[in-house]
């Protein structure tokens, strides 16, 4: 449950992640000053009870690279806001060129909402040690994704924000990974590397499928956008329209947003 490159870890979207800050609060902080005898919060929950204070106060802390509570705790993140997502210097943090160094077996799981860095981390890496390993009769390594968020608790739940799966989305985490510790560390004959490798909820549909490599095979699907007649805004549809010229136009204001900002327009070159 992991990443596979910096860019997708330590920034969302080409900006850095500060989600970083209360990562390092509740996790990172309080045991360093305990160890160091720093003051302030030295439990995980007197870090929660600081946190409503301290957390917006240093989350609209400008310049970043000056927020003073971080210093004496992590005076890595501050090297991290030194170098954007391009610098070479994060390739210590690059798992891409590297596969080549792990022998173990590796189960890649994730789920479709792991934040930012899950999916791709999982998908990516699980391709780069196959890569790697094409020598092998059997790679030892597989991947598991299922509809969750981030966090080994959330993969016994079926909801992830809103969405609400089937029960079966759900998975016995300890169950599946200790299955795979069996296999490799005890040498028990338990079937795993027999199983195919890819094993991936589908969402929409709501079931689990089995594959032999990542992406699965697929027939790619050609959508349409269609003008929409009345109060619809725009079709989305598998036949093509007819060629009559008209294209669909909208005026983007936030501040001053309409039900319906569609309009076709007239006919152009």
């Amino acid at each position: 449950m992991t990443f596979s490159n910096a860019q997708t870890f330590f920034f969302a979207g080409g900006t850095c992640d500060m989600s970083w800050i209360d990562w390092i609060w509740f996790n990172i902080a309080p045991d360093v000053r305990e160890k160091r005898d720093i003051a302030g919060p030295k439990t995980y929950p007197q870090a929660a009870a600081s946190w409503s204070t301290e957390g917006p106060r240093m989350q609209r802390f400008l310049p970043l690279a000056d927020l003073p509570q971080l210093k004496a705790i992590a005076p890595y993140y501050y090297d991290w806001l030194g170098h954007p997502p391009q610098d070479p210097w994060w390739g210590w943090a690059d798992l891409r060129d590297k596969y080549d160094r792990t022998h173990a077996a590796v189960l890649n799981l994730s789920g479709w909402y792991d934040d930012n860095y899950g999916p791709e981390g999982a998908t990516t890496n699980f391709n780069g040690l196959l890569k790697s390993r094409s020598g092998k009769i059997n790679p030892d390594t597989h991947l598991l994704l299922g509809p969750w968020v981030h966090g080994v608790e959330n993969t016994a739940t079926f909801k992830s924000g809103e969405r609400e799966f089937v029960p079966d989305a759900a998975i016995d985490y300890d169950d599946v990974v200790l299955r795979w510790m069996d296999h490799y560390l005890r040498g028990i004959d338990n079937s795993v590397d027999r199983e195919k490798p890819v094993r991936y909820f589908v969402m929409g549909i709501n079931q689990w499928r089995v594959a032999q490599a990542w992406p699965p095979p697929a027939t790619a699907t050609i959508f349409y956008l269609a003008p929409g007649a009345g109060k619809k805004v725009g079709l989305l549809t598998r036949s093509k329209p007819e060629a009559n010229n008209r294209s669909m136009s909208f005026a983007a204001d936030p501040e001053n947003p309409v039900v319906n900002p569609y309009t076709a327009s007239g006919a152009h070159d």
